[in-house]
Parts: C-alpha cells; structure tokens; sequence
C-alpha cells in the first residue's frame, strides 16, 4: 500500500481544513484501447501547462471522465501539494462520485511518444477520495532541464496517463461446461436439435454430431 510521506488519502472534508486552492480547467479527455480487456486506459492533456498555477497548495483539476461507472479527476499541483517537499510536483486520482466501495489497481504519469514516466498503485476507493503521490517529481522533470530538453511537455502540453483496473473477482460464466458435462451423461444426452419444421436429430449418430456441435460453442 502507501507510504505514509508520500501518499494522501485526503476527504472533500479534509481538504476544507488546509491550505489548498483549487482550479479546474477544461483538458482533453483520450479514451485507449488495452490489451487487458479488464484494463481501462486515459490520456489526460493540459494545455498550456506551464501557464497553470505554479504556487505551493494550488491544485488543478482535470475536466470529469467516467469510468466503471463513477466519475473521475486527475489532480496535479505543479508547485506541489501543501503536504509536498519544497520542490516537487503532486499528482493523484480523484473518485468523485458516491457509491459503493471499489477496490481499483492505477498506474499514471507522463507520456510523450513512448518513454513514459509512471507509478502503480493499488486503493480501496470508499466515497469521493484523492489518492496519489505528494511528491511525484520534480518540475525539471516535467518542463525539461534546458532550452533543448522539453521534458514530457509537447508545444507546451503536458499528456498524463492513466490506467485503472478493478480488482474483483468476475466468475466466468459455468452455461457451456454443464452444457458439456450434460452430453456426456447419458442419461440427459438424449436432447433434439430442431434445424427445421421437418428435420430433427435424435439417432444415436446425430446425438454425436450434436455434441462436436456443442463443443464448438
């Protein structure tokens, strides 16, 4: 799980009870195919990020986006979270919706062509909570160290990725391993495929042919 310097587990209530500001600006929302039929991937860009609000305990928000049935934010506080080191970038997931608990596995960071720079972590989401790292990285990593090193910005963009996947057990569905099993008794072999008004199988060698059949499906 988390590492208590690094992580926040911050309510609506709590982030009353310090010194954040909050901004939400408008970001292009990129839906992604996966590979992991489980895994739902994000591309989040702001524009213009090094226009954002780069003071300690300004917290931007990305625009919402719907996943597994909740909405979601992406937080980033360029000049890092009030709990952040001097010097860092925080970053974090925001569930903000009701609803019943969910136990999700993310990764996220930074992409920009294929080098990515990215951290997992795997939460219990139990009502709208932030989760993620007060000190992600550096600014320098993001911006760049010089005039021809850019970082992960692109013309002036920053793209955040985001992978979520739901930890919980889907059991698969049992219909054609007792279809199958039920071929093999032979006492409940005995079924009729109707084909048409006039056809139907019930010789012991179209039950056979019935059963490739069904060992296709």
């Amino acid at each position: 799980m988390a590492d208590n310097n690094n992580y926040d587990d911050v309510s609506s209530d709590d982030a009353e009870d310090d010194d954040s500001r909050f901004v939400e600006v408008e970001t292009k929302i990129e839906r992604l195919q996966s590979a992991n039929p489980k895994e739902r991937l994000f591309n989040i860009t702001f524009d213009n990020y090094e226009d954002l609000p780069s003071e300690k305990g300004w917290c931007v928000y990305s625009s919402k986006f719907s996943c597994f049935g909740m909405q979601w934010q992406v937080t980033i506080c360029p000049g890092g979270s009030t709990e952040s080191l001097d010097g860092m970038v925080s970053l974090g997931l925001e569930r903000c919706s009701e609803g019943r608990n969910l136990s999700i596995s993310f990764s996220y960071g930074f992409i920009k062509g294929s080098d990515r720079f990215h951290r997992h972590m795997r939460v219990i989401f139990d009502g709208p909570y932030y989760w993620g790292l007060n000190n992600f990285c550096s600014p320098s990593e993001i911006t760049g160290n010089d005039e021809d090193d850019d970082g992960y910005l692109v013309e002036g963009s920053l793209t955040i990725h985001i992978g979520m996947q739901l930890d919980e057990f889907i059991p698969k569905n049992p219909a054609s391993s007792i279809m199958l099993k039920m071929f093999d008794d032979r006492k409940s072999a005995d079924v009729v495929f109707e084909i048409c008004e006039q056809q139907k199988f019930d010789s012991e060698s179209n039950r056979k042919r019935a059963k490739i059949l069904a060992g296709k499906l």
